[in-house]
């Protein structure tokens, strides 16, 4: 329609929706993310170099939709019952990867070229007994609700080494997936620290600090000094540099 908008173009939507396919281009350029595997329905075996603990999730969803305590998964048969519930659910395969049990980080990029925004932490230590130690469904829309994101730590306290090693990853991870203006990743480290990227929100969620105190992008933005509404603009001025070439 020739309508300027921001954000990334059509083509890097449809890759970050559908997240074996943001894999596949990542693994392509060696930037880290974890092996994984797509099954539609019993029929389909699990290939054997995955072992549990596996997470289960769908393959085309956002906003953790379909990620729950029931996702992470320890045998065949809770494997299946999940890869059930997501096709008749969704209507889609389930993805499997391994379950990671490290540090979880989000990390939100703005510009063209980007910068990364101080990173943020989800302290999974904080959370309640009854919710598993991921940034799932009940998570993300019960607990940080109900306490504003309490367990959110942003700027993260985080070594050089791994702060040089997850810049390295997004900014690689935006070059080759084509994205632009502004975009939140999501990161999970294994129990030596080391990072893996687990999918790309373009856009990200940016719900007003007066709705939802810890909606993540302004969060993060809050924690660099700036404000929602210099945000919003920040993100159009971006965009609109575009298209005054």
């Amino acid at each position: 329609l020739q309508i300027p908008y921001t954000g990334s173009p059509p083509l890097a939507q449809a890759i970050v929706l559908d997240k074996s396919k943001t894999k596949e281009i990542l693994i392509a350029h060696k930037i880290p993310t974890l092996p994984y595997q797509l099954l539609s329905n019993r029929n389909d075996k699990l290939n054997k170099s995955l072992k549990y603990p596996l997470m289960v999730k769908p393959v085309s969803e956002g906003s953790s939709a379909g990620i729950t305590n029931k996702s992470v998964v320890h045998n065949n048969i809770s494997l299946y019952k999940q890869v059930d519930y997501i096709e008749d659910t969704f209507g889609e395969q389930a993805l499997v990867e391994p379950y990671l049990e490290g540090r979880e980080f989000s990390v939100a990029m703005l510009g063209n070229p980007p910068l990364i925004l101080p990173i943020l932490e989800s302290d999974h230590l904080m959370l309640p007994k009854k919710y598993l130690p991921f940034d799932s469904l009940e998570v993300k829309w019960f607990y940080e609700l109900e306490t504003s994101g309490k367990h959110l730590k942003c700027p993260a306290k985080i070594s050089p080494v791994l702060k040089k090693k997850i810049e390295r990853m997004c900014f690689g991870l935006w070059n080759v997936l084509g994205i632009r203006d502004w975009c939140r990743i999501d990161i999970r480290c294994d129990q030596k620290d080391s990072p893996y990227i687990l999918e790309v929100n373009s856009p990200p969620g940016c719900t007003p600090p007066e709705h939802d105190p810890a909606s993540y992008f302004p969060m993060i933005a809050r924690a660099a000094g700036i404000s929602y509404e210099d945000l919003l603009q920040t993100i159009i001025n971006t965009a609109l540099k575009r298209y005054k070439k």
